[in-house]
């Protein structure tokens, strides 16, 4: 994945959310891939959502990026992983 980084301004905050089935621990997985690649992350901006028959969970963090590299691999590092089902 490549990003337009002229459509980025850089450094930012991105809410990023996830989505997938709640037998999986979303929350850690998201935060080991986002700690991976920003310092310092602060998993307290993270926040839940479950569906209305808890099946399913969506996470979202709010999440400081200071270049296009963290941006591409945060999305290629989620692609990987077969638990999260959604990703925006």
């Amino acid at each position: 994945m490549s990003i337009n980084e002229d459509l980025w301004d850089f450094p930012c905050e991105i809410k990023l959310k996830v989505m997938g089935l709640s037998q999986h621990p979303l929350s850690d997985i998201l935060t080991e891939i986002v700690e991976k690649h920003v310092t310092g992350f602060d998993r307290s901006t993270l926040s839940t959502r479950d569906s209305k028959q808890g099946k399913y969970i969506s996470i979202t963090a709010t999440v400081p990026l200071t270049h296009k590299s963290q941006v591409e691999g945060i999305y290629a590092d989620l692609d990987k992983r077969e638990e999260i089902a959604w990703k925006l």
